[in-house]
C-alpha cells in the first residue's frame, strides 16, 4: 500500500466491508473500529506490505483501505491467490458541514448535534451480479457564530476507473428532511451548507 506521494502506507488498515461467495450468497461486514468502513482484517507493516490470509477461493471481495491519516480508498479487485498486489491511495478527502441557525433543530448523539455522512458503492465483481454498498460515519458539530461546523476526515475515493463520478448523502442528525446529495470534490475538501433558518432546511 502507497500514500500518495508514493510513500510506504504503514499501518494502512485493509477493511473488508463485502463479500460475494462462490455460490452466490453475499456477506456484509463491519468492525468494532468507529463507523461503517468495514472489518479490519490485516494492518500494513512499515514498508506498506500485508498479507490477507483469511480469503476464500471463487469469492469476491469489497474492500475500503484506510491509511494511518484517514486517506480512504474503496478496492474492488482483491482476491484469493493474488501476489504482488500494488495499491496507491489517492490524498485524503474531508467534508466540511457547516449550518446557518439554531443547532437545536438536529438531533443529538450523545448529547451532541451531528451529521451523517454516507457513500453509496457499486459492486459489480460479475456481469450478472450487482450490490450497491453504504459506506461512511458520522460527525459531531462544534458550535460557531452562525450555527455550526462538523468536519468528517476521509471520505473513501472508489478505485475502480468505470465509477465516473461519487456521490455522498449529507444528512443532519441521519434526519431526511434535512439531506443533500453532493458530487465528491476532486480537490481535498468537500463543502456542504444547510441553512436552518429556512423552513426546508436546504
Amino acid at each position: 500500500i502507497l500514500n500518495a506521494d508514493g510513500t510506504p502506507a504503514a499501518d494502512a488498515k485493509l477493511r473488508l466491508r463485502y463479500e460475494l461467495r462462490p455460490e452466490g450468497r453475499g456477506a456484509g461486514y463491519s468492525g468494532r473500529d468507529q463507523g461503517f468502513w468495514g472489518k479490519t482484517m490485516t494492518v500494513t507493516d512499515e514498508a506498506g506490505r500485508f498479507v490477507l490470509d483469511q480469503m476464500r477461493d471463487g469469492s469476491h471481495y469489497l474492500f475500503v483501505v484506510e491509511t494511518a491519516d484517514k486517506a480512504r480508498a474503496v478496492v474492488h479487485d482483491l482476491q484469493a491467490g493474488k501476489e504482488d498486489v500494488r495499491i496507491t491511495v489517492p490524498k485524503r478527502r474531508d467534508v466540511i458541514v457547516t449550518v446557518t441557525g439554531d443547532l437545536g433543530q438536529i438531533p443529538q448523539r450523545s448529547g451532541k448535534p451531528f451529521v451523517a455522512v454516507r457513500q453509496r458503492v457499486p459492486f459489480q465483481p460479475t456481469p450478472g451480479q450487482r450490490y450497491r454498498d453504504l459506506i461512511g460515519d458520522d460527525a459531531f458539530f462544534e458550535r460557531t457564530k452562525e450555527g455550526g461546523k462538523a468536519v468528517l476526515r476521509g471520505l473513501a475515493v472508489d478505485l475502480n476507473p468505470d465509477v465516473e463520478e461519487q456521490q455522498v448523502e449529507v444528512s443532519l442528525g441521519n434526519r431526511a428532511a434535512h439531506v443533500k446529495d453532493v458530487k465528491l470534490s476532486t480537490e481535498q475538501v468537500t463543502r456542504v451548507e444547510f441553512d436552518l433558518t429556512k423552513s426546508s432546511g436546504k
